[in-house]
């Protein structure tokens, strides 16, 4: 794994694209986003939301398609051709990838929200839904003081209720992440291009490799939540909040690559053709 680990890094260092690309992406994001929490129509809203979505779909197809591409063409120490290799996977590989994938990319993104609609039912089902303190938390989310000034008057059951919800959720979502981790590879690396195939051949996969697989997503859920918590105490700084949003987008786009370049040595045929050897196998 070190191994894996060393050679992302070197293959992330080497393709500054991958990282701007994804932060032009979450500043488009972020001067669009505001038209969706501001629409009060429903109609209107729902129209957002779609162009949102598909917006999305058709980023990270192209992206996803620029990863592979970067991953398959890893030329050391010639910097001629590794500059040939950062222009060609924008011009050509991530657009391309944006017609062959936004498709697939789509129905993931429609399972994910399924997914959570079930668990948010299922919560309530189990553990009830105080909606009248989930309102209120919400409204107090950007201000910390008020926001603990609010959790310290909610009676112990319906705080006992909160906690017990989001863990429930929190875990249901771990299940979903670790399940469906080389979903995406699988079908970026499988020419059949069927998300279906791609999702059962992820979890084959996890099941090739399970304990790797295993402490390789629990390690990065573990640094996930220590980003979260220095997230939390830079709020008292501007300089330290900027880091903070730099270490967590560098964090997010260096896993994404991590994940696809330990699925291409892992569970692809060979170095040739690259393809997908899990339903080969």
């Amino acid at each position: 794994m070190n191994y894996n680990i060393r050679q992302t890094f070197e293959i992330f260092l080497k393709n500054p694209q991958i990282m701007l690309l994804f932060v032009m992406y979450l500043l488009i994001l972020a001067s669009v986003f505001p038209l969706l929490i501001y629409t009060f129509n429903t109609i209107s809203f729902y129209i957002v939301a779609f162009v949102l979505i598909l917006f999305a779909c058709a980023f990270f197809a192209g992206w996803f398609g620029m990863i592979k591409f970067v991953i398959l063409n890893d030329i050391k120490n010639d910097p001629d051709k590794e500059m040939e290799i950062r222009h060609h996977s924008f011009k050509n590989a991530f657009f391309e990838s944006v017609a062959k994938y936004i498709l697939p990319v789509l129905f993931f993104v429609l399972l994910i929200i399924a997914y959570i609609f079930g668990i948010n039912k299922l919560a309530d089902l189990f553990f009830g839904k105080p909606v009248d303190i989930l309102n209120q938390m919400t409204m107090l989310n950007g201000d910390t003081d008020a926001l603990y000034n609010f959790a310290s008057t909610i009676p112990k059951d319906a705080l006992k209720v909160i906690v017990e919800r989001n863990i429930f959720r929190y875990l249901a979502l771990l299940l979903y992440g670790l399940l469906t981790f080389y979903s995406i590879p699988s079908l970026v690396f499988n020419e059949k291009n069927n998300p279906i195939t791609a999702l059962k051949n992820g979890i084959i996969a996890l099941f090739k490799k399970p304990f790797y697989t295993i402490f390789l997503f629990f390690t990065m859920v573990l640094i996930h939540i220590l980003l979260v918590f220095f997230d939390a105490i830079s709020t008292t700084n501007q300089f330290l909040m900027f880091i903070a949003l730099v270490v967590r987008v560098s964090f997010f786009a260096y896993i994404i690559v991590l994940i696809f370049n330990v699925y291409e040595k892992n569970f692809t045929l060979n170095h040739h053709n690259r393809s997908d050897s899990i339903g080969e196998n």
